[in-house]
């Protein structure tokens, strides 16, 4: 596997998260990427790597008052682009903007949707609220660091990145920042506050980015990397993959069972353009 980072590679999401939403009456919402599939349920969310079924980092909010939660849907009704990440009801099928899980906790709403850059998720503490309330209980992932204020969560097929959290009051329609910071202990996380005006509302907006390894499942390596005047990024190399090499329409969209040259083009923000097999009938090196 080449651990080469890329970002959002959009593709119609029904693809990968059908299956897995027939499979499980759990999920209320799912939304993503060809990467990554979000997958949301009553209790949590969970981060679904699309290599394979089992490498999912899942996030619960421990300590909820399940009873008390009321979910709201707000619905998408003029951007329905395949090009746009947007969540859908898996019984409706409508496609959703954003969602949010009312009294989560006692005074605290939670509310999820995709911006420009990636995820984000508020939690959103109203007047009586303790943001102390809040905690997260992660698992399926292998590995965590700090990073910059932020916090980083590592699979074996990727990476999730919840940035530094910004927080804030509004006072007279201006946004006043709140001091706020990550703690991570035992797998679960919770924020660590500043001093704020309890009279106010308290929101606490992190935003995830996630990123993935390019590469199949078998040996692969990146020999070549070029980049053209208008910032693509060229990336040639060896494969043993058949899989999550190619993309549909390509010169060359399927392995011929021996080592092969593999080529593909990213544009300037990382996206995937396309991928190709390259060679003949044996085996190949570059």
């Amino acid at each position: 596997m080449i651990h080469f980072l890329l970002f959002h590679y959009i593709f119609p999401i029904e693809l990968f998260a059908s299956k897995y939403v027939n499979e499980s009456n759990g999920i209320l919402y799912y939304g993503g990427d060809a990467q990554v599939t979000v997958f949301l349920h009553d209790d949590g969310f969970s981060y679904h790597f699309n290599h394979a079924k089992e490498n999912e980092i899942k996030i619960r909010f421990t300590n909820a008052n399940r009873s008390n939660i009321s979910i709201e849907e707000v619905l998408n009704t003029e951007n329905q682009s395949k090009d746009l990440l947007y969540f859908i009801n898996s019984s409706s099928k409508k496609f959703i903007d954003r969602i949010i899980y009312s009294e989560i906790y006692p005074n605290i709403d939670f509310q999820i949707y995709f911006s420009g850059n990636g995820l984000k998720y508020d939690f959103i503490v109203k007047p009586g609220g303790d943001p102390k309330d809040i905690l997260l209980t992660y698992s399926g992932f292998q590995h965590f660091e700090y990073d910059g204020g932020g916090i980083v969560f590592e699979c074996i097929y990727g990476k999730i990145n919840e940035l530094q959290p910004f927080s804030y009051i509004n006072n007279k329609n201006e946004q006043i920042e709140v001091e706020s910071a990550y703690s991570f202990s035992n797998s679960q996380l919770s924020y660590q506050i500043g001093k704020y005006d309890l009279s106010s509302t308290l929101v606490i907006d992190p935003e995830v980015v996630w990123s993935t390894y390019y590469g199949g499942s078998d040996l692969d390596e990146g020999l070549s990397v070029t980049q053209d005047g208008n910032g693509n990024v060229f990336l040639a190399g060896i494969t043993n993959s058949a899989n999550n090499i190619s993309t549909p329409g390509s010169y060359k969209p399927s392995w011929n069972q021996t080592q092969e040259v593999f080529i593909a083009k990213f544009n300037a923000n990382g996206v995937r353009q396309w991928a190709t097999y390259f060679g003949g009938e044996g085996e190949e090196n570059l």
